[in-house]
């Protein structure tokens, strides 16, 4: 199999990295260009929708095969998808046809057509520029301190494309394109945003600034516009020259606008050469001299001559001085030039069919370079906006209702009136107006949208309650289509014409509303065929229903909330609402074909959906649906998890047979109580001397492991200042206080809340051990596992020191921060996160604080303990055994990871029959069956089946796929999933056995579905494959103990060790072995099953000092301790000649 083969397979099979690997590990004298395409396959199929480097990668690798591949379908369709998901649809547009015309007839292609002509029409993004602009901005605080000293290090410009290149990475976050300068100037930084003579740009570049946040200003002078300098000069490796070297005529070409045309001889070889260079080096000197601001203000046109002037003219670097003499102000505000409007008339076209603005008779604007460009059938302005997440367009209106003899004041009065609207409240943030028209049918206003959808929204509202008959919003293409904001009501909407995308509407014309934001719906086009949408009527409700329950199979909620809001409003009805909440909520958390939704639109189509849900509480009060609808609005809504409760426990009253209405009560509380701890965290003032009133009792856990691993002697004046200076850090006072009290340890208290998710949790990260000063033990400062080994081994960022480690073994850190303070300063204590990139989250301010806000892991237990103790103080019984003591036999629960949020409910009931001789019980007739629970009972006990929409809270799936060792693939698999179906086995007997057999058959027959991607249970997410061949044992009669209980390895620096994970289900003790040296892993593996097996097959209980074995001469020990790998009581099983167990 040659290597292009094995690409096709490797994509066939998801493995993208593969791919990459594979062929960047080529020379580059047998890369081919069919390579380089597959190449770019792979990483537009890798990316996510944030990862735009991938995808602009994959553009890189194809355009310089353009030649090669021309007429090549494959090639234009990777060029447009790569657009595409860049969310430049213009671009990707014209390659989709190309690959069209290629392979005629296909339905993706023609599939990514239509949406890319529909976004053409409204575009709209998963980020604006608005939100890119928050992100960019957001990025440049978090590193704006390393960014001053990488510039303050960098005396000789050995880093500087370095320093410029991490520059461009944040920038990027916001704009496709961007001219930038870094430097300082009077103790200040600088970057200075060049819009390169675009004035259109700098409409973009002033908003940017605008949004600096203070703690950037505080050290950035963020200025737009190269500004005009003293001794300005431009030396490259061809030219040396100043404003002394160049002399310049100057013409007047009009009202404060001028002409230059300049000679310089030290140009002369390379204007012969290098024309465009040469015209670069007078600009660019210009822009020193004059500011770019004033430059691009002022000066129409620049010739570069060959020849010395007619006349002598001036030199370039008197040019201000005349230029103010002559009264033109050089002020270099650039918002003060965007202020500027030009005032412009037009012979209007008497064609009624002509395009929008072609009747336009007179108007003024702000950035004429877009009316010039719409006018003349270009879009290159436009498209480069477009590539930034920002729309230039225009809104329409009437003007045939506005009448009398003061007919323009009227015009002029309603204009005002809207553009005052939308510059209302947060008007400025959602875009600028440009500018405005008057044509002989209609009225126009011009803008700038940094966020399309809100301000879509604003002025809807305003059209909605004007006067005017209809409105319209254009994009500033004459190719786009026109989307209608406010249609004329329609008295026969059957007589309707169909209209042409390409096409103005009259009146009779109808096209399709925008859907507000609060919907989260995506506006379409007009003239979209009628096979996109669904008429109601109380005669076509049923197919309407239908349609409507297709686009939610396929995921497509937009589809479906566009549909159910055209429904008239006096034929709207119970159904309509909770069809209509259902898809506002699974478009707020999954997004359309589960691509996800922006945060804001998220909590908008939420308070749209409860909204809709009480317009009908009436209807629905009674109902456990309506109660579960409001329990998952608001579940999902910021911060509304209390009344998410309230409902979810009617919804639990109603329907108690369903499983989601207590797992929705429970992952609510757990928010709340989330959401109290970090309300009720309080600054942290510190004494006169460290840990001033603090109680160190009971705080260290001294467990001989903690003594062996952690624990060093009191350290000493010299040791601790050998280890500074080895570090290159001063140690906080506080924490070779304690350290001196007591040098390295575990503590009781091992979690720190956060108020952001981490790798680890939503709410907390874990510490194993606090690092001691000294050499002896592997855990402290200067130990082999110590700081230096995690920056230099592990990659982690050269910060400050690592002062603890985590129970991730590597994967994430806490660090004592000196970036802010300095090596000699008093340190922040941060977490950093290996498993996110090396992110940083700051915990506390000192290492003082940090210690003191530990707190116990049983505070962040996602249990109700809290709820049960009143019961657990009623209960009489004297033969209870505390869980912690004694372990107990509960429901086995399980959970099938699924790639979409679908299963054949039909298949799995069929597969349980077919596989297991398992019958499911035909539903009430009396009880309205449900698509997404599957709920009975066999025998006395209950059987419970949920598909879930989404994925496991809290990554928790993804943690726990680390632990399986057999399966490489796991946590990949875990982090890509996007639902799951959750299974229980309740009730029955007290034979975990039996139960244990049917929950196995269950899983069995979930691990069938055709989206099943993993089986999460037992503490690991198993390979389906594994897992059903572990199931297969029932079928000879033997348990599936493989099924059941995961039995994990891991190394330490003793040897091996394993452990169980499951045996409590059976009522039995988790079993460890610890460092059996010399053992393959393998021989280990089938030692600890062969224990397990035993005890679960047999029904025996092992107990503390006895002994077990398969011989006379095989006897290995038992020990009851505190476990290892697991929480709680363990038996440990010596391995190996009878050792004793640790």
């Amino acid at each position: 199999m040659d290597l292009l083969q094995q690409c096709q397979q490797w994509t066939e099979q998801d493995e993208f990295r593969k791919i990459i690997d594979a062929i960047e590990a080529l020379p580059d004298d047998e890369r081919t260009p069919e390579l380089d395409s597959e190449l770019a396959r792979a990483y537009s199929n890798a990316a996510t929708v944030d990862d735009r480097g991938m995808l602009k990668h994959a553009l890189e690798l194809l355009k310089p095969h353009e030649a090669y591949f021309q007429g090549d379908h494959r090639w234009n369709f990777r060029m447009a998808y790569a657009y595409f998901y860049l969310e430049q649809e213009h671009r990707a547009l014209p390659y989709f046809e190309k690959a069209l015309e290629a392979r005629p007839g296909d339905e993706d292609t023609e599939e990514f057509i239509e949406r890319c002509r529909r976004y053409a029409s409204l575009p709209v993004f998963r980020s604006s520029f608005r939100d890119r602009t928050a992100k960019a901005w957001e990025s440049f605080a978090e590193a704006e301190a390393d960014l001053r000293k990488a510039l303050a290090d960098d005396k000789t410009h050995e880093n500087a494309h370095a320093i410029v290149e991490r520059f461009g990475e944040i920038f990027e976050i916001a704009f496709d394109d961007v001219a930038f300068e870094i430097g300082v100037n009077e103790h200040r930084h600088e970057v200075i945003l060049s819009p390169q003579g675009d004035k259109v740009k700098l409409f973009e570049l002033v908003y940017f600034r605008e949004h600096a946040p203070a703690s950037v200003l505080e050290n950035w002078s963020i200025l737009v516009g190269r500004q005009r300098a003293k001794d300005a000069g431009l030396r490259t490796e061809d030219f040396d020259i100043s404003g002394s070297d160049v002399r310049v005529r100057v013409e007047k070409t009009g009202e404060g606008r001028i002409s230059l045309k300049a000679y310089c001889e030290k140009l002369l070889p390379v204007l012969e050469n290098e024309e465009g260079k040469a015209y670069w080096a007078v600009a660019t000197l210009i822009d020193q001299i004059l500011g770019e601001i004033p430059h691009m203000r002022f000066v129409d046109s620049l010739e570069v001559l060959d020849r010395p002037l007619a006349e002598p003219g001036m030199l370039l670097e008197d040019l201000p001085a005349k230029l103010e003499a002559d009264g033109f102000d050089l002020d270099p505000d650039p918002a003060r030039y965007l202020d500027t409007a030009l005032c412009y008339q037009c012979k209007p076209s008497e064609d009624p069919d002509a395009d929008w603005r072609l009747d336009v008779m007179a108007g003024s604007t702000t950035c004429p370079a877009l009316i010039n460009d719409y006018l003349g059938g270009e879009t290159d302005f436009t498209d480069a906006l477009l590539d930034d997440g920002a729309v230039a367009g225009f809104f329409i209106y009437p003007l045939d209702g506005f009448f009398g003899e003061d007919q323009s004041e009227r015009i002029f009065n309603f204009r005002d009136r809207l553009e005052e609207a939308l510059s209302k409240g947060d008007g400025p943030e959602l875009a600028t107006l440009t500018g405005g028209a008057t044509g002989t049918a209609c009225g126009y206003v011009d803008f700038i949208a940094w966020d399309m959808r809100a301000f879509i929204e604003k002025a809807k509202a305003f059209f909605d309650a004007s006067p005017v008959e209809w409105a319209n919003f254009h994009v500033f293409r004459r190719d786009a289509g026109t989307i209608a904001l406010k249609t004329p009501r329609s008295t026969d909407p059957e007589d309707e014409p169909e209209v042409d995308p390409n096409e103005k509407p009259d009146e009779e014309d109808r096209s399709e509303t925008v859907a507000s934001k609060a919907s989260g719906a995506e506006a379409t086009a007009q003239g979209s065929s009628k096979a996109e949408t669904s008429t109601y009527s109380p005669e076509t409700a049923e197919a309407f229903f239908a349609q409507i329950e297709k686009w939610n199979d396929a995921d497509d909620f937009s589809s479906c909330i566009r549909a159910l809001e055209s429904v008239p409003e006096d034929q709207r009805n119970y159904r309509t609402a909770y069809a209509l909440a259902r898809a506002l909520e699974n478009y707020a958390v999954l997004g359309d074909r589960q691509e996800g939704s922006p945060q804001d639109e998220a909590q908008a189509a939420l308070k749209r959906a409860v909204d809709v849900l009480e317009s009908v509480r009436a209807e629905g009060v009674d109902k456990a649906e309506w109660h579960m609808r409001m329990a998952y609005g608001y579940q999902y809504m910021t911060d509304q998890e209390e009344k998410a409760v309230s409902y979810a426990q009617r919804w639990a009253e109603l329907d108690p047979r369903d499983e989601c209405a207590p797992m929705v009560i429970e992952e609510c509380t757990r928010k709340i109580r989330r959401r109290l701890r970090r309300a009720g965290k309080t600054k942290f003032t510190p004494g006169a001397t460290p840990f001033e009133g603090f109680d160190f009792t009971n705080f260290w856990d001294d467990s001989e492991y903690a003594k062996k691993e952690y624990v060093s002697a009191e350290p000493s004046d010299e040791l601790i200042a050998e280890i500074e200076r080895e570090l290159g850090y001063k140690l906080p006072a506080s924490y070779v206080w304690l350290m001196k009290r007591h040098n390295g340890g575990i503590p009781v208290n091992t979690c720190f809340p956060t108020d952001e998710p981490t790798s680890w949790a939503e709410d907390h990260v874990a510490i194993t051990g606090i690092y001691g000063i000294g050499r002896d033990k592997a855990y402290s400062l200067g130990g082999s596992l110590g700081s230096r080994f995690m920056t230099s081994e592990w990659g982690y960022p050269p910060i400050g020191v690592a002062v603890c480690d985590c129970p991730s073994a590597g994967h994430d850190m806490i660090f004592l921060d000196y970036r802010a303070c300095g090596p000699e300063g008093e340190p922040a204590v941060v977490h950093v996160d290996q498993e996110l990139d090396y992110r940083i989250t700051h915990l506390a301010d000192s290492f003082e604080e940090f210690v003191r806000g530990l707190q116990n892991d049983a505070v962040f237990e996602e249990t109700d303990e809290e709820e049960n103790k009143g019961d657990a103080a009623d209960n009489e019984n004297d033969d209870a055994k505390d869980a912690k003591d004694e372990p107990g036999c509960g429901p086995f629960l399980g959970f099938a990871l699924l790639s979409k949020a679908r299963w054949d409910k039909a298949q799995l009931v069929r597969d349980l029959k077919d596989l297991w001789d398992i019958t499911v019980p035909e539903p009430d007739p009396n009880e309205e069956e449900r698509d997404d629970a599957l709920v009975f009972n066999l025998g006395e006990r209950l059987v419970a089946l949920s598909l879930m929409p989404f994925p496991i809270p809290d990554h928790e799936a993804e943690k726990n796929a680390e632990n399986n060792w057999m399966w490489p693939e796991a946590v990949e698999v875990a982090k890509k999933h996007a639902a799951h179906v959750m299974v229980a086995v309740c009730g029955g007997d007290d034979d975990p056995i039996e139960r244990g057999k049917l929950f196995v058959k269950l899983m069995d027959a979930c691990s069938r579905q055709r989206d099943v991607t993993g089986i999460y249970t037992s503490g690991v997410v198993f390979e389906p494959d594994f897992y059903r061949k572990a199931a297969e044992a029932m079928n000879d009669d033997a348990l599936p103990v493989h099924a059941w209980i995961w039995f994990g390895l891991y190394a330490e620096d003793g040897g091996l060790r394993a452990y169980t994970y499951g045996m409590e289900s059976f009522g039995r003790r988790e079993i460890e072995v610890l460092d059996a040296d010399g053992v393959e892993a393998r021989e280990l593996w089938e030692f600890v099953s062969s224990m397990a097996s035993y005890v679960l097959e047999c029904g025996q209980t092992l107990e503390d000092g006895q002994t077990i074995g398969f011989s006379e001469d095989d006897k290995h020990a038992i020990t009851l301790s505190e476990g290892a790998a697991l929480p709680g009581m363990t038996l440990k099983i010596a391995y190996g000649n009878g050792m004793p167990a640790a």
